[in-house]
């Protein structure tokens, strides 16, 4: 009996000096995580039998300097911090944008901030109906699919011809339009930074160095 006491005592001790090193692997190197949802296939999910099991790296995009245009991230919802979305970045600051139903057919992307949307779009909640994301919101980069063992591979970096940005040429053309329907919007800075959530609004998301502070699920939804 005191020996099984004593492997009992001997694991419990090894649980609780682990939980700091894995606090900080999560905190500063990143974690797994399962995509629940439609708003990313084919990418992800595509049989709806199973969901895929995704690596997220926060060494990828630590101090944000390594996001792309194509990138899979993983960012805290803008209207709900409990909520963790997983989409694809479209559009980074100063690129504009031809939206997908958003309140302006044209957006150019102000600065610390991107556009990401779901690979389905007919199925996806991003920035078509929230706008402009804060880079701060951004906690993680999906680098490669876990599981199932067949689909099993690096996560690429794309964006549908069809959702490039728009080059300086067309923009210069919307331009010359002038017309409300298509004139190229940018979202009031002002405005974005005087929104809150939860308490932190969007120019202290942009200032935090570790967005893993802010709540959320540990298991990003699409």
């Amino acid at each position: 009996m005191s020996r099984v006491f004593g492997y009992v005592k001997a694991f419990s001790k090894g649980l609780v000096l682990s939980l700091p090193v894995y606090i900080a692997l999560v905190d500063n190197i990143g974690n797994v995580a399962t995509v629940h949802g439609a708003s990313m296939k084919p990418c992800f999910n595509p049989d709806h039998r199973s969901l895929d099991v995704v690596m997220l790296s926060k060494i990828a995009i630590r101090n944000f300097q390594g996001i792309n245009r194509g990138d899979v991230v993983s960012i805290v919802d803008p209207h709900d911090p409990n909520i963790v979305l997983i989409k694809r970045i479209i559009g980074l600051q100063g690129d504009t944008i031809k939206t997908l139903g958003y309140k302006n057919k044209y957006v150019k992307i102000p600065k610390g901030h991107c556009w990401v949307e779901g690979d389905n779009n007919a199925h996806s909640m991003d920035s078509n109906t929230f706008g402009p994301v804060a880079v701060g919101l951004i906690q993680a980069k999906a680098t490669y699919i876990l599981w199932p063992i067949h689909r099993w591979g690096k996560i690429h970096s794309m964006i549908p011809d069809s959702r490039e940005p728009l080059t300086s040429e067309e923009c210069e053309q919307m331009n010359k339009q002038k017309t409300d329907k298509t004139a190229i919007i940018e979202d009031s800075e002002e405005e974005r930074i005087s929104k809150d959530v939860n308490g932190l609004k969007f120019a202290d998301y942009e200032s935090m160095n570790d967005c893993s502070l802010i709540p959320g699920k540990f298991g990003p939804v699409s």
